[in-house]
């Protein structure tokens, strides 16, 4: 039997969209998820038995109802009631009548050709993104990093500690390791290598640094009363405030914390610094100007990103620079600036340390940017970023390379089918919409699909635009291999960064689309269209939800931000609320930091928030879906899927009858030869009731299969007589072949 759904008795709903005058659209522009076929309860049918009824029982087609016509309804619009027994009457190969219409039939060949269009579409992607790419070898090289040097950094909390971890694990980076201490390199390879790394150009250390600024009231006071202290404060950085930004095409040079003027404007013997010979180990005095780390370089001469690094603020890429080269040098230079020169001071606001090194067994790079943060308040912040670069991505030498731009390609030409697929959506929008092109856009975009494939490929252009600029990149650099250092990688490395964000976000609206193809049974459509109409109710919720949490948000932060970090600032304060709705809390913090207000705040949040508003949210849904449940109860639903398995079914049902008959006539043909070649009334009646053959003469009683063939009366049917039902099985059989091959051929052609 065909498959259908639960029927009701009631009057057929009317269809509100029905009303609307909007132009027709394509099914492939975006038609609504659930198109359900319609109609009244089911008519009865004529009972076959034997042979009928295993055909009766795999035939497939359409759904199996009363029609509803301009005669079936009365002119005051109440439905006619139709007698019992006045339903539709199968055909003998249990095939519908010709008013048998698939409500799907306009679907099929669009949803079969789209979604086996981005099955392709998003098993490729997939494919380039997860299986093309050495995650793997990625995160196992920078997980080397963030172990070698990364974990010490963490150690960092004070100034002091800061110069522990330069003259500790800084400069292990340009010193020798265990491979070259047992000489394992190339010989005569003077470069420097960690583990099998290379190092691509120097370790350098850069600073920020802030102007001095007016102090506050209280200190001001202090000032005036006791004339020794500093006139001016150091506030937080700022590019209002950064001491290069100020006076950058001036040369600028270094300007200490303990007095106002710039080195430059000091004589060398007042300026401060001493350095270590490198040949004699003693201390010679020195102008600080000469030094190049006491001589502010913007971003553009240091080659680095002029896009501002994140930490707790934003800093531009230039700066006071040491590079550090070998290990001899590395420490020489350290123990001066420490001691000897003051280059860090109380105006410094953040040290960056960046590096990159090169793997020829995996062909990757890695560039890492350490950053201390030197706060006012004297505390250090930390932040470590570690990038993989893969330079020669599309290399035809090596077999992923080769598959990896095959994809690539194979990628472009789909994603011009859907960008001209898009392209000719709206062209036949505007059409509708008699050329007037805001009008035909607004139809176009207020179908929900259209305007999300619109964001996918805006997305996927983007990406597009990115990773081309980042090839350019990456082929000037292999170009001049000797221009690869970490300030080269830093921008580069930044925006691959970027690359992958912007393929994960792409990656999940691609997959989220993957929605629009499986709605093809009646459950999901259920789903989806609840889901659908619940968003306004939901979007009104969730804003009353976000005030609910900013406002325990703005709470938490005036109760506990001066003794718990979860609550410093109003970004923290909402994902630790975030936090708790899932459970996550540190109830013994909150208890030492306010031992009156922290369970208050813990229990009303959680009582409100988890307890009552989330069962709001779930409440909306099942209210929804109860309405949608008890729509489709009273009518007949026949899903894609359905007419799918109807097609298919159908198909198989008609080469088993096919069979069936063919197997019928070879034992009539045995049963005339067991006869003598004459048949009577009593061995066609038992023969026909045994093989359920009655409706394939179009009756149910022998005596009218009799009257038909039995030409001479006698109640015998003779040779001549056998032969002519020989004939009308062979009818039968040819009319079953013909269906096949038509089935086979519409198969063959695809769903329509």
């Amino acid at each position: 039997m065909p498959l259908t759904r639960k029927k009701g008795a009631g009057t057929p709903r009317s269809n509100k969209d029905s009303a609307n005058n909007s132009p027709t659209r394509s099914p492939t522009g975006g038609s609504p998820m659930s198109s359900p076929g319609r109609g009244s309860d089911a008519s009865p049918r004529k009972k076959g038995n034997g042979l009928m009824r295993g055909i009766k029982s795999q035939l497939g087609g359409p759904v199996d109802r009363k029609r509803r016509t301009a005669f079936s309804v009365a002119r005051d619009g109440e439905e006619e009631v139709e007698g019992e027994g006045e339903g539709e009457v199968d055909s003998w190969d249990g095939s519908d009548s010709d008013e048998s219409v698939d409500p799907n039939q306009h679907r099929l060949k669009p949803w079969f050709l789209g979604t086996c269009k981005y099955i392709v579409f998003i098993v490729t992607f997939t494919f380039i993104q997860i299986g093309l790419r050495p995650t793997a070898d990625m995160r196992q090289f920078t997980s080397l990093w963030d172990l070698a040097i990364g974990e010490s950094l963490s150690q960092v909390v004070f100034i002091d500690n800061l110069w522990t971890f330069l003259n500790g694990p800084v400069v292990s980076l340009v010193s020798s390791d265990y491979f070259q201490d047992i000489e394992a390199y190339w010989p005569g390879d003077e470069n420097a290598y960690i583990y099998g790394n290379r190092r691509m150009g120097q370790i350098r250390i850069r600073q920020v640094r802030v102007k001095g600024a007016s102090c506050q009231p209280t200190q001001t006071r202090f000032i005036q009363q006791d004339s020794s202290l500093p006139p001016v404060c150091y506030p937080q950085y700022s590019l209002d405030s950064d001491e290069g930004l100020s006076l950058v095409w001036k040369n600028t040079t270094y300007t200490r914390s303990q007095t106002a003027t710039a080195l430059r404007d000091l004589p060398c013997d007042e300026q401060g610094c001493l350095q270590t010979d490198p040949v004699t180990g003693n201390l010679t005095k020195v102008c600080c100007t000469d030094l190049r780390h006491f001589n502010y370089i913007r971003d553009k001469d240091l080659n680095e990103s002029t896009v501002p690094f994140l930490a707790s603020r934003y800093y531009w890429g230039g700066g006071y620079v040491v590079d550090l080269v070998n290990e001899t040098q590395a420490r020489r230079d350290l123990h001066d600036l420490r001691y000897h020169q003051d280059w860090i001071d109380l105006k410094t606001r953040a040290v960056f340390v960046d590096f990159s090194f090169y793997n020829a067994n995996l062909d990757l790079f890695v560039v890492a940017r350490l950053v201390v943060e030197l706060l006012p308040s004297g505390k250090c912040l930390i932040n470590k970023t570690f990038r993989v670069i893969q330079l020669n991505r599309y290399s035809l030498d090596t077999n992923a390379g080769t598959v990896l731009l095959a994809c690539q390609l194979i990628m472009s030409v789909m994603l011009m089918w859907y960008t001209v697929d898009l392209l000719m959506l709206m062209y036949a929008d505007i059409k509708a919409c008699r050329w007037r092109i805001f009008k035909g856009l607004k139809l176009h975009f207020s179908t929900f699909w259209n305007a999300f494939d619109f964001i996918i490929l805006l997305l996927f252009y983007v990406v597009c635009g990115i990773t081309g600029l980042n090839e350019l990149e990456a082929g000037s650099l292999l170009e001049n291999l000797d221009s690869i250092d970490s300030s080269s990688l830093q921008t580069l490395g930044f925006w691959a960064t970027q690359e992958r964000n912007m393929l994960g976000v792409l990656a999940l609206v691609v997959w989220l689309k993957i929605f629009r193809y499986v709605t093809i049974t009646v459950r999901l459509e259920r789903l989806f269209m609840s889901l659908a109409r619940a968003t306004p109710d939901l979007i009104t919720y969730l804003f009353l939800f976000a005030l609910w949490m900013y406002a325990f948000s703005v709470a938490g932060i005036l109760m506990f931000g001066n003794e718990l970090d979860e609550f410093a600032d109003a970004g923290m304060a909402i994902l630790t609320c975030n936090r708790v709705m899932f459970g996550e809390f540190d109830f013994d913090g909150l208890y030492r930091a306010n031992r009156v207000l922290g369970w208050m705040w813990l229990f009303g949040f959680s009582w409100t928030a988890i307890i009552i508003l989330l069962n709001f949210f779930v409440a909306i849904l099942c209210e929804v879906y109860a309405q949608v449940m008890e729509e489709y109860e009273g009518e007949d639903h026949v899903s894609i899927m359905d007419s799918i398995l109807n097609k298919a079914v159908k198909l198989l049902g008609l080469r088993n009858s096919a069979k069936q008959v063919a197997a019928l006539e070879e034992k009539f043909t045995a049963l005339e030869q067991d006869e003598g070649g004459v048949v009577s009334k009593v061995m066609l009646q038992e023969f026909l009731a045994k093989e359920g053959a009655f409706e394939i003469f179009d009756t149910t009683e022998v005596t009218e299969v009799m009257a038909r063939f039995d030409k001479s009366g006698d109640g015998r049917l003779q040779p001549e007589e056998m032969k002519e039902i020989r004939e009308v099985i062979k009818l039968k059989k040819k009319e079953l072949e013909d269906k096949i091959t038509a089935a086979e051929q519409e198969q063959e052609e695809g769903p329509r």
